[in-house]
């Protein structure tokens, strides 16, 4: 089974580049829903989150409200460093689980913005990252989120630069979903040949 990471920024299309994968029969692990899955499976870690960064971040019934968490938590350098010291350990512990326990002889996709930040690479046969220009991502997700939210999620992310070095496959997703369909199939083709020996 090879494992294929999947990087990117926001707005960048990374999540629609793994559903085309899986449309094809690739297995996907989506980061962002598993780090959901680790919050509310341990009441604990909400605890540390509640106390580091204030009621502010839980909803009336109690859950997580995670973009106020991220609004708070993107603030500055040190928020997110204590968002990560809480959450990161045990994402990472379930990340390795799940990626251990497929089985599955199809590639599997692991969907995840911070894989270079979170030394992941290592553990990965392929890395792909999918960028785009700031102002197409900022048109692309300024419906859901204001301009100051956007550009701290970016600032927050190692330099396209750094990643791209470490990229196998490197995807501008400037254009169309059409024109991102085609890479998609180049870089599906490339997976699929990759040998038992990378």
């Amino acid at each position: 089974m090879k494992v294929i990471g999947v990087t990117g920024g926001i707005g960048c299309g990374k999540t629609t580049l793994c559903r085309m994968f899986q449309s094809w029969g690739a297995q996907v692990i989506d980061a962002d829903r598993l780090g959901r899955e680790v919050v509310e499976s341990d009441p604990s870690l909400l605890k540390r989150l509640k106390r580091e960064f204030g009621g502010t971040i839980l909803n009336p019934d109690g859950s997580l409200n995670r973009r106020e968490l991220g609004r708070l938590a993107f603030k500055s350098p040190m928020a997110q460093l204590k968002l990560n010291r809480i959450v990161h350990p045990p994402l990472l512990k379930l990340l390795k689980e799940k990626i251990r326990k497929a089985k599955d002889p199809d590639p599997l996709v692991v969907d995840a913005a911070l894989l270079v930040e979170l030394n992941l690479c290592e553990i990965l046969d392929y890395l792909i990252l999918v960028r785009a220009t700031k102002e197409i991502r900022i048109r692309r997700i300024g419906r859901k989120w204001n301009i100051e939210e956007i550009e701290e999620r970016m600032a927050a992310q190692l330099p396209e630069k750094e990643i791209a070095m470490k990229a196998n496959l490197v995807i501008d997703n400037n254009g169309s979903l059409k024109e991102l369909e085609a890479e998609a199939h180049k870089a599906w083709k490339m997976i699929s040949q990759l040998g038992d020996d990378i």
